[in-house]
This record gives structure tokens, C-alpha cells and sequence, in this order.
């Protein structure tokens, strides 16, 4: 019994480490309805080249239902805010947003990015290249920005939580 316990301790310390990183943020609880997303994120430099630590990365959206909370409250009920670490990532554990109701437009992320000496910035939206309001004309533009298009690819693990990559460019 105790040579397991001496296993599970370092496995046990290393998930509390994660959950305390202040550039892993988890915007849901495991009561949130929803398909399961992990964004791992990178900022990066004007130049796109090199990697910004120390960046405050504060992130937003709906629940599945496309609603941000409850009438008459206007703070989104899903958010979090991280800091990038030394290599400029980040990760937002969170559920895939819906569609805002009655809307033709894709469902996203929103992110508002400041600190490590940029003023804030709100960069594009994450938007996903398989939900049907993304239109061909979007997915070129996208294409265009190389690694900082905001339109992203979904994969799902063994587990069927689906994770996507975004990299955001500062501006100066």
C-alpha cells in the first residue's frame, strides 16, 4: 500500500501543479454543459517570431447555448485570465461556445491580450473551420494570416475532448 501511495503522490503533485499555472485557465466546471475544448495558445512579438512572456490573455464566450449569462447581467459568465509563460503559452480549459441564438454568424472566442510593455489589444476572434457559418471567403482570409489565422482545426483525443491551436501577433 504504501509503495502505491509513493506513486500516486508525484502523479497527484504534478496535476496540482497544472490547475495552479497561471497560464492554464479553466473557464467551466465539470457541470458545464457541453463538448469538452482545450486552446493552447502562443502570443508572440509584432514580428510573429519571438515568443512574449508575462502577457495577460483574459478570455471570453458563450456557453453551448450561444447565451453569455443571464438576462440583465452583461459579464460573461465563462471567462478566464492567464499570463503567458516563458515561452509566450497559455491554455483555457473550457467547453466549445455555441452560436449567439438567432444569429448567422460563427460561434468564437473572444481574447483581450495586454502587459509585458503592449498596450491591450483585442485580436481576432477564435472561430472553428467546421461550423457551417464559416463561409469559404472567411477560411481564405484566414489561410492568408499563416500561423495567426483565427479560424482553427479541431482534433478530439481517445477521451473525446476536442483541442484546438491558436497564435496570437501583437501589435506595437
Amino acid at each position: 500500500m504504501q509503495r502505491l501511495w509513493m506513486l500516486l503522490i508525484p502523479i497527484v503533485a504534478i496535476a496540482l501543479l497544472a490547475e495552479a499555472s497561471p497560464s492554464i485557465g479553466v473557464l467551466v466546471s465539470d457541470k458545464e454543459p457541453g463538448t469538452r475544448l482545450i486552446v493552447s495558445g502562443r502570443v508572440f512579438d509584432p514580428t510573429g517570431k519571438k515568443p512574449v512572456p508575462g502577457v495577460r490573455v483574459y478570455a471570453y464566450h458563450t456557453d453551448a447555448t450561444g447565451v453569455y449569462n443571464k438576462p440583465g447581467i452583461k459579464e460573461p459568465r465563462l471567462k478566464a485570465t492567464v499570463v503567458t509563460d516563458a515561452e509566450g503559452r497559455f491554455e483555457l480549459r473550457t467547453i466549445r461556445p455555441g452560436a449567439y441564438p438567432g444569429s448567422s454568424g460563427p460561434a468564437h472566442i473572444h481574447f483581450e491580450v495586454s502587459g509585458a510593455g503592449y498596450d491591450k489589444q483585442w485580436p481576432d476572434e477564435m472561430q472553428f473551420a467546421d461550423d457551417r457559418a464559416i463561409t469559404p471567403q472567411m477560411l481564405s482570409e484566414s489561410k492568408a494570416k499563416g500561423m495567426f489565422g483565427s479560424i482553427v482545426t479541431t482534433t478530439r483525443d481517445a477521451r473525446g475532448v476536442q483541442h484546438a491551436a491558436i497564435n496570437i501577433r501583437l501589435r506595437k
